[in-house]
């Protein structure tokens, strides 16, 4: 129940009824201000599903614009998933996939390469003399399921009384239960010391790459432990037949979910930050951000208390800034700034503020790129055709 293929494609759909409301009575443009906080870029509105985004020291900006499935009910044929580069309002199309293609992530690479995410797929697009090329990194998941040696589930022994409620057929859904071989390539970014950095959300860990493709190391998150809540089991619930349905009792025990990397860059400290979706039971605020040593291979927990946490990067001022997807005043999403500062042992996470949210105009925001002279940009509007890239301005 919590750790099907099923459960993790409607993590992404189970959007909030405001989120959608949101999306399609707010422009991005609507605004009496000389400055707003949040305006379209020319040329890159109106796109269906922009999940990746990345900017160049150029000031050139990629896209992955993810498109949308064929719909043989009503013979919709799908929107082709694309690869887009707008340099001085000229858009230009990288590439192009079939109609339903995972499209996930864009990033730049070394010398102006660009690398994607797709189908399980880490491709690079030619390069001068360089050919294209494809890995498929879920052979890892596949071989070593990496995370294989967790545990996920009930932190606590569940009450008999409760147990009895559980109806038959989910009996096995609350049992604690190992990382599962399941993969889905979700990001990269590239980083001229460490390579591509990519993260798979349903693997549960974070790779670091050769830019032929070759994996040089992996790391596994740790999961997260929240306490179950009726809205969870509501959000369960509503997915299930009234005969499958849990038993309210169940609110209130601990559960270990697992960590759900979104994204993984290289920090200004030369160590890697990782955020987190949080996990069944999804509360809000539990998602987070970690901090790998790449020289004593530690993970540990870097920032919290963020809700639908599906990207982080570093702006020139060291300061990190996190695309929240369910964030903001009324869980249409925001950009949030975490303040650091330098230590003996790294950046340490100081006090955050939002840079933008719903309440400016920002909707569902899957990612956020920062400029080297501090131009913050965000790919937003997922869930329909009126996707768009936009600049904030805090």
């Amino acid at each position: 129940m919590y750790r099907s293929s099923r459960r993790r494609r409607l993590r992404w759909l189970a959007v909030p009824a405001i989120a959608l409301g949101l999306v399609a009575g707010t422009s991005a443009t609507a605004s009496a201000d000389p400055e707003p906080k949040v305006s379209d870029v020319p040329g890159l509105t109106g796109l269906a599903n922009p999940f990746g985004l990345d900017i160049g020291h150029d000031g050139s900006l990629l896209v992955a614009e993810q498109g949308a499935p064929p719909d043989p009910e009503t013979g919709f044929p799908g929107a082709p998933a694309r690869i887009l580069k707008s340099k001085k309002g000229i858009l230009t199309t990288l590439k192009s996939f079939e109609p339903g293609t995972d499209l996930t992530d864009v990033s730049y690479g070394l010398f102006g390469s660009v690398h994607y995410t797709a189908n399980n797929q880490l491709g690079r697009l030619a390069f001068g003399p360089i050919p294209e090329k494809s890995t498929d990194l879920s052979v890892i998941e596949t071989t070593d399921n990496p995370d294989g040696g967790q545990t996920y589930g009930p932190a606590e022994q569940i009450p008999a009384e409760c147990l009895a409620q559980v109806p038959e057929s989910q009996i096995g859904s609350i049992q604690p239960y190992p990382g599962i071989v399941e993969s889905h390539v979700y990001s990269v970014n590239s980083s001229i010391f460490a390579g591509l950095l990519v993260a798979d959300a349903a693997g549960n860990d974070v790779h670091r790459v050769r830019h032929d493709g070759k994996i040089l190391e992996t790391w596994v998150l740790p999961g997260r432990t929240q306490v179950i809540t009726q809205e969870g089991i509501d959000n369960i619930n509503f997915e299930l037949p009234p005969e499958e349905q849990l038993p309210s009792c169940l609110a209130g025990l601990k559960y270990t979910g697992e960590p759900v990397p979104t994204s993984i860059v290289q920090g200004p400290d030369l160590a890697y930050y990782v955020s987190t979706l949080p996990g069944f039971p999804e509360n809000p605020g539990s998602g987070a951000i970690f901090r790998i040593d790449p020289r004593t291979d530690e993970v540990k927990l870097w920032a919290e208390g963020f809700t639908g946490a599906v990207d982080i990067t570093f702006g020139p001022d060291r300061s990190a800034y996190v695309a929240e997807l369910f964030g903001g005043t009324q869980g249409g999403g925001a950009v949030t700034k975490i303040a650091t500062r330098s230590t003996h042992r790294g950046l340490k996470a100081g006090a955050t503020s939002t840079v933008a949210s719903d309440a400016d105009g920002l909707i569902l925001p899957t990612r956020v790129a920062v400029s080297h002279k501090g131009t913050i940009y965000a790919a937003a509007g997922i869930f329909g055709p009126d996707g768009r890239i936009v600049k904030l301005n805090p």
